[in-house]
């Protein structure tokens, strides 16, 4: 990958020297023509040019000495987002024989190390000169050969090799293509596309997005990044293509035993061989480390060891596997003899892999051959530590003791870490296909010991497993958010028969975790266990869910659990356990926008749930009406949610009274009272805040800011977003940051410059003459021009000093106001102060309709990219009431296209919104009779909900249409149709005060009795 620090040095040097002969060149003509026919108009004319141009040469070499001179300054250095991702295994130190393989695909990333990065030969490089239109800027080098061959140890020592080159990572994905001797099916390339984006931070929102798209969405992340891939194990090259990252500054590495020949011209080709005779009798001399393993192998005559090489075919796996058994105290006859027994039953065209294992392996401990074994039974990836003492009934020390031991024979390899003990292991491919073929007597076994390795004895090994990863699995998810996991929650299962339970490492966190072992709990609930531990798996199934939930990962896996949570309940005929299923399976169907199917689901949630625990039933209602509201039924939503409130009041859980007060928040903004749902929302957080929740708190700031928007506090809600959009960045990705881009893209331009210069007034110290106009004309008006009464003025300067400073808290808030200024002490006036008063000021230049409408086209790609079609919609819509500011019938296609998107999503409520919003526009910019129909729409939408609120909005707007076309009449039966709703409803509690007013203005305007302003106010 070039190194873009050096690759525009270089191509600031090109342009400079190009200049600089462009400007020898225009000097030479314009000293040519400047003396010509004036100094010497007798003289001849090649006499004339030369002289000019020499004139014209020495003056641009004086330029260009004088420019050259100067130092040129280093340009900044190429900026590293977020950590280093190393997802490597660790270099095995038996790697020989392969300089001139290593060399010549190590000479392909020279363009991309630091000291010789050149963008243009690095391009050309990569892609080749007949490269196809549209093929990955990456370098992309194919290492291909047979099974057991060395192809991934060679990537791993490149990888290690070039790392300096990527500060972005390394990123290892196993494809599972070999077709002879797989263990499971190759892998789809969108659950690979899935896991990269994950790992880059820019997790997909669902698990159902098209190939295409994802792998466009993969290219577009990947542009700026110097990342490295390792895709190992490919079936062809059309399995790899979607993976290829789209920034020149990537490479992938591919290991395959396909030959690649129908791959396209830009990826490299590096078929390999086996070892040569030498290298082989090399590898098996190598000392690997101190003590017993650093001994030569003892021979029986001479020439055995080369003998062996050949008997291993130059297999480096074959041969690893020879030398361990060789310093094992197996004699070089008696392994000869073991090579040459098998008669030609080859495993993957090397016949010395399985015999060879079989040597090692029976001259290792018991425990280490029956954890090789349980490990190959089960079909783990990868294991830790602590799921190897499941597996054997054994203290996780001892287990990594064991684990280590086999890694250092090269049974087992290292994943992620050099030097010391590792935190996972990973099989190897080809002796797990042995152990899962061949009998514990041929592996070893003897006796009394095979019933280690019987049927029986491995189903009790996986029940302890899955026990161990259900207890790890409750205890992450709980420590991640432990108030949505439950209430009266019975004790956490122990792992029976485990001498310990097992811990989280210091340096990782439930999060990292939990995508770790992801694939290794969907590999273990798939294993056969015992009918026994039914609960286990329901635990686990549960804990699975709420990992997905917690991170808004894996929707499918999500989805999957807690159905499959359900039938097991249902087997287990727990009545209690059935309801919390069918609870958080509302809970997904509401996330995915799915709420006719969640409020079905909590119904018969809150009927299994009705005699336990009051707050499970109340978590119930509470999902009914969060549901409910959205569908459109807005006021039995609210019905539902305050039954809820007055439950985890009663109870005093405040996390849950807090996150339904948020609920109520968002319903009482939608309907319009601003000022309610300010209050609610102002008060979850700071009970959040107070509960040590920051995530949350930051969630509940994020609907503040949008209603502080509505309530035309637009400076605060500046403030109060950015911080949001800071906070939630760091935890919830792309998705949190769309959602703060709509709203902060929403705010209205002219309203922020106007507070910002209120208080900018006040705060700025070059600003001190106009504050004394100000002031000056103030006292002139308080006392008519005659400044004598010292009092008189001593108090209206107070009172005007007063005002001015109580401007500044209103307008940046109460949150902000602390952290922006400085100096309040005293009767003066404050001023501007700190890194939060520099930003602000700063922020100054994005407050444009143009930058506004970029900020919703950021959300609306950021939205799309995720897969939140309901989120994409909804943020068009807001798009195009920002894009009709400039452009009508632009932004009017946003609007109808958002409408139309809510109808095939099955949204009526937010189709009805987006006509409305749509008929707005329409009538601002005068398209009374287009407005009209619109306005019709909607509130025809509006008719078959229980919303009242927006069914009056519409009905307002349609009277002021008929209005404008002169249909007064018409008008005047809306408008008192709504006129009586209204009052129904503000006697309900269900239609804010203000909302009323707006029905009776618009009465009045229509009637005669008094013309309010021109157009209907918006929510």
């Amino acid at each position: 990958m070039p190194d873009n620090t050096r690759a525009a040095g270089a191509a600031r040097a090109r342009t400079r020297w190009r200049l600089v002969v462009l400007l020898v060149a225009l000097g030479a003509c314009a000293g040519a023509l400047a003396v010509l026919g004036d100094v010497f108009p007798q003289a001849p004319v090649l006499a004339i040019i030369v002289a000019g141009a020499a004139s014209g040469v020495l003056g641009a070499v004086g330029e260009l000495v004088r420019r050259l001179s100067r130092p040129e300054e280093a340009p900044p250095p190429t900026p590293v987002p977020g950590p280093r991702v190393m997802d490597v295994d660790s270099r095995s130190p038996l790697f020989v024989g392969r300089d001139e393989e290593l060399q010549r695909i190590l000479a392909g990333f020279a363009p991309l190390t630091p000291r010789r990065a050149r963008r243009g030969r690095g391009r050309a490089l990569r892609r080749g000169a007949d490269g196809p239109a549209g093929s990955s800027g990456s370098l992309v080098a194919a290492i291909t050969g047979e099974p057991g061959i060395g192809k991934s140890e060679l990537a791993t020592q490149i990888a290690y090799a070039v790392q300096d080159a990527f500060p972005h990572g390394i990123l290892r994905r196993e494809l599972f293509g070999a077709p002879v001797g797989a263990t499971r099916a190759p892998r789809r390339p969108q659950k690979v596309l899935s896991g990269l984006l994950r790992s880059i931070g820019a997790a997909p929102q669902r698990d159902d997005i098209p190939l295409e798209s994802l792998s466009q969405f993969w290219k577009t992340r990947t542009e700026g990044l110097r990342l490295l891939l390792i895709l190992d194990d490919a079936r062809d090259f059309e399995q790899v293509k979607p993976l290829l990252p789209g920034g020149d500054g990537c490479a992938v590495l591919i290991t395959s035993t396909d030959t690649f020949l129908d791959a396209p011209m830009y990826v490299r080709r590096h078929p390999i061989g086996p070892l040569t005779a030498q290298a082989g009798e090399e590898l098996l001399r190598r000392p690997a480390g101190a003590g017993a393993d650093a001994s030569e192998p003892v021979l029986s005559a001479p020439g055995d060891l080369a003998a062996i090489a050949r008997e291993c075919e130059g297999r480096p796996l074959s041969l690893a596997l020879c030398r361990g058994a060789l310093r094992n105290g197996v004699s070089t006859r008696q392994l000869l003899k073991e090579l040459r027994r098998d008669h030609g039953a080859t495993l993957f065209s090397d016949h010395g892999v399985a015999a060879a294992f079989r040597v090692l392996l029976r001259e290792r401990s018991e425990d280490e051959r029956l954890l090789l074994f349980r490990l190959a039974q089960t079909g783990l990836t990868s294991v830790a530590p602590w799921a190897a003492a499941a597996l054997l009934k054994k203290t996780e020390p001892e287990a990594t003791a064991l684990l280590e031991e086999l890694c250092n024979r090269h049974l087992l390899r290292r994943a992620h870490r050099e030097g010391g003990p590792s935190l996972r292991y990973r099989p190897v491919k080809e002796l797990t296909s042995i152990l899962r073929t061949d009998s514990g007597r041929s592996l070893g076994a003897a006796g009394m010991d095979r019933l280690r390795w019987s049927h029986r004895s491995t189903v009790r090994a996986t029940d302890r497993l899955l026990a161990a990863y259900a207890r790890f699995a409750e205890a992450t998810a709980i420590s991640r958010s432990p108030s949505e996991w439950g209430f009266g929650e019975p004790p956490r299962l122990p792992v029976p028969g485990a001498a310990s339970d097992p811990r989280l490492p210091d340096a990782q966190t439930p999060a990292e975790w939990f995508a770790q072992e992801r694939q290794q709990i969907q590999i273990c609930l798939g294993l056969r266990h015992s009918s026994a531990p039914l609960a286990v798996e329901w635990r686990l199934q549960r804990a699975l869910a709420a990992h997905c939930r917690t991170g808004r990962v894996y929707w499918a896996d999500w989805r999957a659990a807690l159905e499959r949570a359900s039938r097991l309940a249902l087997q287990m005929d727990n009545r209690h356990a059935y309801g919390i299923s069918l609870l958080e399976r509302a809970e997904l169907a509401g996330n995915e926008g799915h709420h006719g199917s969640a409020v079905e689901l909590a119904r018969q949630a809150q009927a299994q749930l009705a005699h336990g625990d009051e707050r499970w039933e109340a978590r119930a209602r509470r999902a009914i009406g969060v549901n409910r509201y959205r569908l459109g039924d807005r006021d039995d939503g609210e019905g539902e949610l305050r039954a809820a409130e007055a439950v985890f009041a009663r109870s005093g859980d405040r996390w849950w009274l807090a996150r339904t007060r948020c609920n109520l928040g968002e319903l009482n903004r939608f309907r319009g009272d601003h000022l309610r749902a300010h209050g609610l929302l102002t008060e979850a957080r700071s009970e959040f805040a107070e509960l040590d929740d920051a995530e949350q708190a930051a969630k509940a700031g994020l609907l503040l800011g949008e209603v502080l928007g509505h309530m035309g506090r637009d400076l605060e809600a500046w403030l109060t977003l950015r911080g949001v959009r800071d906070a939630l960045e760091r935890s919830g990705g792309s998705w949190y940051r769309a959602r703060c881009l709509r709203a902060m893209g929403r705010l209205d331009t002219r309203r922020l410059r106007l507070q910002y210069d209120d208080c900018d007034l006040v705060l700025s110290p070059e600003r001190a003459k106009e504050r004394d106009r100000s002031l000056r004309d103030f006292l002139f008006r308080g006392t008519l021009g005659t400044f004598g009464d010292e009092k008189a003025v001593a108090r209206l300067t107070d009172e005007w000093r007063r005002a001015r400073r109580e401007l500044v808290r209103r307008n940046l808030g109460t949150d902000h106001w602390p952290g922006c200024t400085a100096g309040w002490d005293g009767g003066g006036l404050p001023r501007w102060f700190g890194e939060q008063a520099r930003r602000l000021c700063a922020d100054r230049a994005e407050w444009t309709d143009e930058a506004g409408v970029a900020r919703a086209e950021e959300a609306h790609a950021l939205l799309v990219e995720a897969g939140d079609e309901w989120g994409g919609y909804r943020t068009r819509l807001i798009l195009g009431e920002l894009r009709i500011r400039t452009d009508v019938h632009a932004g009017l296609r946003d609007m109808e296209a958002a409408a139309e998107g809510f109808e095939r999503l099955g949204h009526q409520w937010w189709k009805a919104r987006a006509w409305r919003h749509t008929a707005d526009a329409l009538y601002r910019h005068k398209h009374y009779r287009q407005a009209k129909e619109k306005a019709v729409l909607a509130m025809e939408g509006y008719r078959g909900l229980s919303n009242l609120s927006g069914r009056l909005r519409a009905q307002v707007l349609l009277g002021y249409t008929l209005s404008a076309l002169g249909e007064n009449r018409a008008a005047l039966d809306v408008l008192e149709e709504a006129r009586a709703d209204a009052s129904r409803g503000r006697e309900q509690g269900i239609v804010p005060d203000d909302l009323l007013q707006a029905v009776e203005d618009a009465r009045a305007r229509v009637v005669g009795e008094e013309f309010p302003p021109s157009a209907p106010a918006r929510t």
